[in-house]
């Protein structure tokens, strides 16, 4: 059985991570509407393979607590000061890092900015670059989480904000608006601070610098995240593995919970023997 811990963030946010087993560090950071919980299938491959898991919940989601004042202007900056800090003081780099989501684009830059501390990389369901439909679709999200569904659509000026936004994002398709409301009736600010995140986010002119072993999965059948992507994300770093997940949706650690973790540990045992040699 796993001890949540935390940590403090350098602007005082309070993290909660947990580990599990003894050996090499395997850090699992999750996505939007998630938390660490979704990696307990492979934290428990990991540990029972040798090495040591640790998974933490970003902030504002799971047990951890937001800062009281969040630059949401530098969401992206503040999420990955967090795995910095976390990283720095509580876990052993370099360290294996595997990232689902804005948990993937989160791990993109904090490699390609601390390239020492990461041995290997595993990117899931992600994307290397929100273009302008993309971010759209973030920046409505940010709305309805700022302020809830049903009050974005009833005031005038926020409705009449959204539906531009909304016709950025879908191009003249209906907006599928039922399935944007599930967990968003009411305000949500962690939401809101993590699709500011994905607003405008970039890494794709930076991917060609990262060097360490990278695996990346995608599903083919993704409604979130275009499969294209994935796709885009592993022909811009040289010598990355790829995985099609035919069939699958976004949320491949656990849609395909037996064939995700066998692929994870495969690629990291590979991956730790040719840092040995």
């Amino acid at each position: 059985m796993t001890t949540t811990e935390f940590f403090v963030a350098p602007d005082g946010a309070r993290i909660a991570w947990d580990r599990a087993g003894e050996g090499p560090d395997v850090l699992l950071v999750h996505g939007i509407g998630s938390s660490r919980r979704r990696w307990q299938g492979l934290a428990d491959e990991l540990a029972r393979a040798g090495y040591r898991a640790l998974r933490l919940d970003l902030r504002g989601f799971g047990e951890s607590r937001p800062a009281l004042e969040s630059a949401s202007d530098r969401a992206m900056d503040q999420l990955i000061a967090d795995l910095e800090a976390f990283v720095r003081d509580h876990a052993e780099a370099p360290v294996h890092l595997v990232g689902h989501s804005l948990g993937g684009m989160i791990c993109q830059r904090f490699t390609i900015e601390h390239p020492s501390s990461v041995a290997s990389l595993v990117l899931a369901s992600t994307t290397s670059h929100n273009g302008r439909r993309a971010s759209a679709f973030a920046r409505a999200m940010q709305l309805f989480s700022e302020h809830g569904f049903d009050h974005v659509l009833s005031d005038p000026a926020l409705s009449s904000e959204i539906h531009i936004v909304l016709r950025e994002a879908f191009l003249g398709a209906d907006p599928p608006l039922e399935m944007l409301k599930i967990g968003l009736e009411e305000p949500n600010p962690s939401r809101a601070f993590a699709w500011k995140a994905c607003v405008d986010f970039s890494a794709k002119d930076r991917l060609a610098e990262i060097r360490c072993p990278v695996l990346v999965m995608h599903g083919s059948a993704d409604p979130l995240i275009p499969f294209r992507a994935g796709e885009l994300v592993h022909e811009a770093i040289p010598g990355s593995e790829w995985i099609e997940e035919s069939g699958a949706g976004h949320s491949l650690p656990t849609e395909r919970a037996e064939t995700f973790n066998r692929a994870v540990l495969d690629f990291i045992d590979r991956a730790r023997k040719k840092r040995v040699r």
